[in-house]
């Protein structure tokens, strides 16, 4: 958090907020797949999409994403990505065996990254904005099996110095190791809103 706008922000109450967040996608994922999911610990950062596009492109390369908007007392749009290796594993996890195969993702591969996703980033935000005190209508999820989720999506709907609320762990279920990435784009004075809330 170089920039000096963004020092305002302290780290601990980030860690806080993301952590929470996060932590209520792991009950989620154990309430649907019916067995305990742990969750590692949590990278949190608050960062410019233009230096979640480096992180992004070199960590995960092509990208599985669910979207959210939400408005209300804060408003934004909020995303649930997965490379492609790690959503496979998910789905492993939701059918309760290997995968394995060529990782090809079908429609109904897609369609339950969908509604999985969903349901987690709902979790995420709610838990949020229960913590925060603040009042959220979110809207209905879609997904998308982006080869660059950076040029594809963000550039295209957001500017490079836009917000980003990044949060960053593993859900861990038996043997299952499944990467995610929580992002909440939200403007300055929402994220305002969003900080004096805790």
């Amino acid at each position: 958090m170089d920039d000096p706008k963004m020092k305002n922000f302290d780290l601990k109450t980030l860690r806080e907020i993301g952590n929470i967040g996060a932590g209520h996608a792991a009950s989620a994922l154990a309430g649907m797949i019916n067995k305990k999911v742990m969750m590692d610990v949590c990278h949190v950062a608050l960062v410019t999409i233009r230096d979640m596009a480096g992180i992004l492109n070199h960590q995960h390369g092509e990208v599985l994403d669910v979207q959210l908007g939400f408005s209300g007392d804060i408003n934004g749009s909020g995303y649930y990505l997965m490379s492609k290796g790690a959503a496979w594993e998910l789905m492993g996890m939701l059918r309760d065996h290997s995968q394995g195969g060529d990782k090809v993702f079908d429609g109904h591969h897609l369609t339950a990254f969908k509604e999985c996703g969903g349901i987690l980033l709902s979790s995420y935000l709610k838990a949020i904005s229960s913590l925060c005190k603040f009042f959220l209508v979110i809207a209905a999820s879609h997904s998308a099996h982006n080869m660059d989720f950076v040029s594809n999506l963000l550039f295209g709907h957001h500017t490079a110095d836009e917000r980003v609320f990044c949060t960053e762990t593993v859900f861990i279920e038996g043997e299952n190791r499944v990467k995610v990435c929580f992002c909440l784009i939200l403007d300055n004075r929402s994220l305002e809103v969003m900080f004096k809330g805790v």
